[in-house]
C-alpha cells in the first residue's frame, strides 16, 4: 500500500523545486515530505544541459563533453582530434635550422624550441640585422643624436642656457616680450659641432618666434648669407635681428603654442633638410667663424 502510496505522491528532485511547485517555503516544504511529495534523485536536472555524444550516442552532460565527444570517447582517444576532420588534425612542420619535425603550435617562425633556446631562431637573425643597420648604416640614422651628444645637451646645454639669457637681460631680441623665453642656436646645433655652446652664437627668442622661425627652416636659409657677411662670431647677434626675414615674424598674430610644439616643428634632421634646400652649400664655409 504504502508503495502505491509512494507512487501517487509528486515528484521532485530537489526541495527547491518543490517549494516553487507548491508556493511554500523551503522550511514548510520539508515538512510536506512522504506527505504531499518525495524526493527523486532520477528526474534531470533542468539546469544541465545534455548531449549526445558522436561517436558512442549516449548522452553526457554538455561541461564533460569535448568538441561533441564524451569523456569516455576522449580518454580513448576517439575523440575530435582522431576524427578525421583537417581542422583538428595535428600539423607538423619542419626547422629551418636542424631539419626535425616538430608541431606547428610549438614552431616559432619556422623555428623549433630547441632552436630558438640555442639563439639559433628568428630573434638571432635580428640580432645581425640590428648590428649591420646600425649607427649611419641604418636609413633612419640621424645626425646629431649620438650617446656623446646626448650627454653634452645634459651637462653643458644648461651652463650654456643661462648666459645666454643673462647677456640678454632676460627678454626677447625681436619683440622685447619678458615671458615664456627660450634659447635659439643661430648657427644650428648639428651643423657646426665647435659652435654648439658658444655664448654669441645664442639669442633669446619669445616662444611663439622661436616656433615660427624653426617652421619657415630660417635657420637654414640664411646659412648661406651668414657664411658671406659674417667674419667674427661677435658679429652673429646683431646680423640675425637685422634680417628681413627675421624682422618678418613680427607681422604674425601673437598666439600661445603648446609646450611640445618646438619638438614638432624643430626636431628633425638639419644635415637632410640643409642638402634638400641648399645641394651647392658645403658646411665648411662656416670653419672660419669656429677658428676665430
Amino acid at each position: 500500500m504504502k508503495t502505491d502510496e509512494h507512487n501517487k505522491m509528486l515528484k521532485f528532485r530537489s526541495h527547491k523545486a518543490a517549494s516553487k511547485a507548491l508556493c511554500l517555503s523551503i522550511k514548510l516544504t520539508r515538512k510536506q515530505e512522504d506527505i504531499l511529495y518525495i524526493i527523486d534523485r532520477s528526474i534531470p536536472n533542468p539546469q544541465i544541459e545534455w548531449k549526445t555524444c558522436k561517436f558512442c550516442k549516449q548522452s553526457s552532460k554538455s561541461s564533460e563533453c569535448r568538441k561533441g565527444y564524451c569523456k569516455q570517447c576522449t580518454i580513448e582517444g576517439l575523440g575530435h582530434k582522431n576524427s578525421g576532420d583537417p581542422k583538428f588534425q595535428t600539423i607538423w612542420k619542419k626547422c629551418v635550422s636542424c631539419g626535425n619535425k616538430s608541431k606547428s603550435a610549438e614552431c616559432r617562425s619556422g623555428y623549433c624550441t630547441t632552436c630558438t633556446s640555442k639563439g639559433i631562431g628568428y630573434k638571432h637573425g635580428g640580432r645581425k640585422l640590428s648590428k649591420t643597420f646600425s649607427g649611419k648604416g641604418n636609413p633612419n640614422y640621424v645626425h646629431g643624436k649620438t650617446k656623446n651628444s646626448l650627454s653634452e645637451r645634459k651637462n653643458q646645454w644648461y651652463k650654456w642656457g643661462r648666459f645666454v639669457f643673462y647677456k640678454h637681460s632676460y627678454q626677447c631680441v625681436l619683440s622685447g616680450r619678458k615671458d615664456d623665453l627660450q634659447c635659439h642656436h643661430i648657427i644650428p646645433f648639428s651643423t657646426c659641432p665647435q659652435l654648439r655652446f658658444v655664448i654669441d652664437n645664442g639669442v633669446v627668442l619669445n616662444r611663439f618666434y622661436h616656433i615660427e622661425l624653426h617652421r619657415r627652416s630660417l635657420d637654414l636659409l640664411l646659412l648661406p648669407s651668414l657664411a658671406e657677411s659674417v667674419s667674427d662670431v661677435r658679429e652673429l647677434t646683431e646680423w640675425f635681428v637685422r634680417q628681413p626675414q627675421v624682422q618678418s615674424l613680427l607681422q604674425l598674430p601673437y598666439q600661445r603654442h603648446d609646450r611640445h610644439e618646438l619638438i614638432r616643428v624643430a626636431g628633425q634632421n638639419h644635415r637632410k633638410q640643409l642638402s634638400h634646400l641648399h645641394h651647392r652649400f658645403d658646411l665648411s664655409a662656416l670653419d672660419h667663424l669656429a677658428s676665430k
